[in-house]
């Protein structure tokens, strides 16, 4: 199965390291923080443990992926 994250924090971060163990998934994100070099720096690491593809948009995401989880946080935090 191909999960796709719109977020790639702690959150999905955690569910990705899980499922990547099982051997299941095709797992890939799309996080608009990873053009940042703060979060770039900790999203990128926590992609390659997990094996997850970063996805350039939205569309890429959704193109690639059969199910999709929402990881954001909300806009108050």
């Amino acid at each position: 199965m191909r999960l796709g994250f719109i977020g790639f924090g702690g959150a999905a971060y955690g569910l990705a390291k899980g499922l990547s163990e099982s051997g299941s998934f095709e797992i890939s994100f799309f996080d608009v923080r990873s053009a940042t070099s703060a979060a770039g720096r900790l999203i990128a690491p926590r992609a390659e443990e997990t094996g997850a593809q970063a996805r350039e948009n939205l569309d890429a995401l959704v193109n690639n992926s059969d199910e999709i989880l929402d990881a954001l946080t909300s806009p108050g935090r």
